[in-house]
């Protein structure tokens, strides 16, 4: 009201966008078994899961350089995949991944994900005894061969050969994680 009492008013609209911006991240598998000194491999996929477009979308990965990446934008419901692998692994790690985009109003929004890398380190012993024995001359020597898993992973065509003593000779198809496989052999 003005000081004589007259009301005035006055309207106007304006529309105001509501943006939802979000952004995932999914490397996987998301556990890896490799042998040691084997390849680890992942395939990272970055998604556009808000209603606006993301742009400068950034990936980074402290272990694997090769899983960081740079994206120029992400429209909504767009997704992004790319393989990236480590060469010759010889421990056990995690791979954390993050990402990071920028919003149309400026604002960051950000995901992260991990995958581990379990690495199998394969291993055998072979023991022959006796180290020595006396043997009258003509007669038979005895020895005990005896071979163990003693790795991570199963072994798979195991081939024990003794130039010495070719009836020790043998193949084992397949031996597991701790498994022992024992007999014994003449040499006359």
């Amino acid at each position: 009201l003005d000081p004589l009492g007259a009301a005035y008013t006055d309207s106007d609209t304006a529309s105001v966008d509501v943006i939802a911006p979000q952004i995932g991240i999914d490397i996987t598998p998301d556990t890896e078994t490799v042998t040691e000194h084997g390849t680890a491999v992942f395939t990272v996929t970055v998604v556009n899961n808000g209603d606006a477009t993301l742009t400068g979308v950034v990936v980074s990965n402290s272990t694997v350089a090769g899983c960081a990446q740079t994206i120029p934008s992400l429209a909504p419901g767009e997704s992004f995949s790319y393989p990236c692998q480590l060469a010759d692994v010889t421990v056990d790690f995690p791979t954390p991944v993050d990402v990071a985009a920028t919003d149309p109003l400026g604002g960051t929004v950000t995901a992260s994900d991990t995958a581990d890398v379990n690495v199998l380190v394969p291993g055998i012993s072979i023991t022959k005894t006796p180290a020595t024995q006396d043997v009258a001359f003509g007669g038979v020597a005895t020895f005990g061969i005896e071979v163990t898993n003693t790795g991570e992973t199963v072994l798979i065509d195991v081939t024990v050969s003794d130039l010495r003593t070719p009836t020790c000779d043998r193949v084992i198809a397949s031996m597991a994680p701790g498994e022992v496989a024992s007999w014994t052999c003449d040499q006359t």
